[in-house]
């Protein structure tokens, strides 16, 4: 999910889901977000942006985050960061990371 709002940019992950190469498929199941983060967890440290979990009817009408959940509801959570925080150390993929604990590839067929 991107929204873009003027000039700044923001990406925002709703949903997640597992292909069968992942393990444990019986403790990664689907994540919306909405209660909980489901065991994701931020990975900050130096150069490198926060994931923020957040529902959306609360976020400040400044920022530019999605209104709305990938569902179209107000009240549905989701994490999201500031594409422009990221650009400043560096591409997204090598700035930004939702780790688990649980949730592991173990060969070419698994795709978080």
């Amino acid at each position: 999910m991107l929204a873009t709002h003027g000039q700044e940019e923001v990406l925002a992950i709703d949903d997640i889901s597992f292909s069968s190469g992942c393990v444990p498929a019986d403790v990664c199941q689907t994540c919306g977000f909405d209660l909980v983060t489901c065991g994701w967890a931020t990975e900050a440290s130096a150069g490198r942006t926060s994931w923020m979990c957040t529902k959306a009817s609360e976020v400040p009408s400044l920022d530019s985050v999605p209104w709305q959940d990938q569902s179209g509801h107000e009240e549905g959570s989701f994490v999201w960061m500031r594409a422009s925080h990221a650009s400043n150390s560096g591409p997204v993929e090598n700035s930004a990371y939702l780790n688990s604990s649980v949730c592991h590839c173990l060969d070419g067929n698994c795709h978080l």
